[in-house]
């Protein structure tokens, strides 16, 4: 019955959080509207095996039409769990919130990433490629957002490089096979972040697929004795340019240093760099400081990992490997996923 649907995600919300809630009413709608190709969803990683039980179990009670696996994050580390609609007489969700006996528009043998494979229209390019606006977000958190609000995995976006976190920024983004319908109705939802200029293409963008950047740069509150010392200091930027702090560009001045990380891993120094990476750092707030100052005092990885925001990729990651190999450091950073591990 309807009343049961409410009932059912409040206890999901309780079980699984707020961000996990959204995303399963999101396809439960979809489903209800009679998409009969909608994509699975992929819920938050868990590393805890008797709570990714819980949910299973949960979606076995409440929710018949759909079936659950756990799947691998695509840090290769981290275990997410799957839904995804029933194959079968059970397999259609009707509107009043039980399962029916229309046919599923997914088979339980299909690959994971085929979304529309089936049905996908063949004067369509594969892929659709949109441009991504974004306000002092990096690239990654930008795209972490998205692909959680459709249920994607961050792997199954293309870009050809990453845009500085401190700035307003605009670049390309490529998609296999999902329709811009799906991206253009999240722009309501979406705080600092926009997608638009949506077309379809053959290919998708690869790393470094780009002919340069272009900046327009302000420079505000500047003090100085004259206008002529300004135009000496813009006449001396354009002849002799400026230091390139990539890393800060990108990740902003509360972030370490990539370049004192990237040192540490020359020198072989693992456990350094993974001290960098977790240690408190100046410009951080207080919450997150207090955060890694528990972990430095105790060690305690499982609070660690409750307690870093999904948005520290790079944290949690060291954290789910040394949760699952033990003081071995070099692997810690080896779960680091390799575009983001690049910037060191």
């Amino acid at each position: 019955a309807e009343a049961d649907l409410p009932r059912a995600l409040e206890s999901f919300r309780l079980l699984c959080g707020d961000a996990d809630c959204e995303v399963l009413r999101g396809f439960l709608s979809s489903v209800s509207e009679g998409d009969s190709d909608v994509s699975p969803i992929i819920l938050s990683p868990d590393a805890d095996k008797a709570h990714r039980l819980e949910v299973h179990d949960f979606f076995k009670r409440n929710f018949i039409f759909l079936v659950t696996d756990t799947v691998e994050h695509s840090d290769g580390v981290q275990r997410c769990i799957r839904v995804r609609l029933r194959s079968g007489p059970r397999g259609r969700r009707n509107r009043t919130g039980i399962g029916s006996s229309e046919p599923s528009g997914w088979r339980d043998d299909r690959p994971f990433d085929s979304r529309g494979s089936v049905t996908w229209p063949y004067h369509l390019g594969k892929f659709l490629r949109f441009h991504l606006y974004k306000e002092n977000k990096d690239t990654q958190e930008a795209l972490r957002v998205i692909g959680k609000m459709l249920g994607l995995q961050p792997r199954s976006f293309r870009i050809a490089g990453t845009k500085d976190k401190r700035a307003i920024t605009t670049q390309q983004v490529t998609l296999f096979k999902v329709h811009a319908s799906r991206l253009a109705a999240l722009n309501n939802k979406l705080t600092g972040i926009k997608v638009g200029d949506f077309n379809y293409v053959k290919e998708g963008l690869v790393l470094g697929q780009l002919m340069g950047n272009r900046f327009t740069i302000t420079l505000r509150s500047v003090i100085a004795e004259s206008e002529d010392m300004i135009k000496v200091a813009v006449d001396g930027l354009i002849k002799n340019g400026f230091i390139n702090y990539y890393g800060l560009q990108r990740f902003g001045s509360a972030s370490v240093p990539t370049h004192l990380v990237g040192a540490t891993l020359l020198r072989g120094e693992w456990r350094s760099a993974v001290s960098l990476i977790l240690d408190p750092r100046e410009g951080e707030c207080d919450d997150m400081n207090g955060v890694r100052e528990h972990y430095k005092e105790h060690g305690d990885i499982d609070v660690a990992i409750r307690n870093f925001p999904r948005r520290l990729i790079a944290e949690r990651a060291i954290l789910q490997r040394l949760k699952k190999y033990p003081g071995n450091y070099l692997q810690a950073l080896m779960a680091i996923p390799r575009t983001l591990r690049l910037m060191y």
